[in-house]
């Protein structure tokens, strides 16, 4: 993926960051915290189908190509026992 750098950190961003992802707990990091395995992976495969049902319909074939992408490396990680890291590109 094409980066973004924070000039004032020198810390590359992927091209997918925003200003939304400033928070200090994401999302995903809750549903990691207090879901169970199970249900993380459930929440995983939801996104996965919610991006590919509507792909093309609300962004670009690309943005949402990349979103289920996201999605599915994250649930590879997660079968692996890895913790999900939203901030790793």
């Amino acid at each position: 993926m094409k980066q973004q750098v924070d000039l004032a950190e020198g810390i590359p961003k992927p091209e997918w960051y925003g200003e939304h992802y400033e928070g200090d707990v994401q999302p995903i990091e809750l549903m990691q915290a207090q879901f169970n395995t199970e249900e993380f992976t459930g929440g995983l495969l939801f996104n996965i189908i919610k991006y590919a049902s509507r792909f093309g319909k609300k962004d670009e074939p690309i943005k949402d190509a990349k979103k289920i992408l996201r999605y599915a490396e994250w649930l590879v990680d997660h079968c692996e026992g890895k913790k999900v890291d939203p901030r790793k590109d």
